[in-house]
């Protein structure tokens, strides 16, 4: 028995092992290290919890899988954010499943979801928010004696454009997002911001590019292709287009830096 528990844990943790080699090949998607984060740590933990034990009880697969998934985003320098949602994922469901919380909890987490991530399955931009050692990178690539104007694609809450006004009174920010929790978070931002930063609720994709200086972005690879060609399409020469860890592919940038935040960001950027 104990030969076949060693062979077994042996096994489990070969596997993981090669789930999470894939993960660092993948790590420009971020949903898809997400998925094999969850499935390498559910074998981690089995492997784990049979050293110790021959009865695993789910409770304790369960919550140990979590912390392996949690531990395992941030030393793969996934998003802050990752490392709560792989931390609470599988026991949420647990503690759902296990209480028969009613439908209506089902439905209002469902809700909040669609607010605050908007239509990301059809867009494939989640939320993603910028850092402020990347609003001090960018406020080093603006013209300092003369007037501006910047879009931010997907603003999110505002937090970057509040900053960015705040710094260079010779701009003008302007920020469109389309969920509405953040966009509302942006709008009450604002009112406590500079005049010259201001909020749209809509379809980025639906603005033209032409009056804007620069154009910054923190989207995902799946859009990246299509916003190069709205760039060339419609933005002026001279101006700069900005994107936050996601490269377009097969266009190298003009210039790119990388920058000592919590998401280790490299700003690319393209000018016209």
């Amino acid at each position: 028995m104990r030969s076949l528990k060693k062979r077994l844990r042996i096994h489990l943790f070969n596997l993981s092992d090669l789930l999470l080699t894939l993960t660092f090949k993948k790590m420009q998607y971020p949903s898809l290290n997400a998925l094999l984060i969850q499935v390498a740590t559910w074998f981690i933990s089995l492997a784990f919890l049979a050293s110790f034990s021959i009865e695993i009880e789910l409770i304790e697969l369960v919550f140990c899988q979590g912390v392996f998934a949690a531990i395992a985003s941030y030393f793969l320098r996934m998003a802050v954010w990752w490392f709560f949602i792989h931390l609470f994922f599988a026991p949420a469901i647990f503690i759902a499943l296990t209480f028969n919380l009613p439908p209506l909890g089902y439905l209002t987490a469902f809700v909040l979801f669609i607010l605050i991530y908007g239509s990301i399955h059809r867009t494939q931009v989640p939320l993603y928010p910028s850092s402020k050692a990347v609003a001090d990178v960018i406020t080093t690539l603006f013209p300092k004696n003369k007037a501006f104007s910047l879009i931010d694609l997907g603003s999110g809450g505002g937090k970057l454009l509040t900053s960015l006004s705040t710094l260079n009174l010779n701009g003008n920010f302007y920020g469109v997002e389309a969920a509405i929790l953040p966009f509302l978070a942006s709008r009450v931002r604002g009112l406590f911001s500079q005049s010259n930063c201001s909020f749209s609720w809509g379809n980025f994709w639906q603005y033209n590019l032409s009056s804007y200086d620069i154009v910054y972005a923190y989207l995902s690879p799946a859009p990246m292709n299509k916003l190069w060609k709205k760039a060339l399409q419609e933005m002026r020469p001279g101006s700069i287009l900005i994107s936050n860890s996601f490269i377009v592919p097969d266009v190298p940038p003009t210039e790119s830096i990388a920058i000592n935040d919590f998401n280790n960001s490299v700003l690319y950027i393209w000018k016209i």
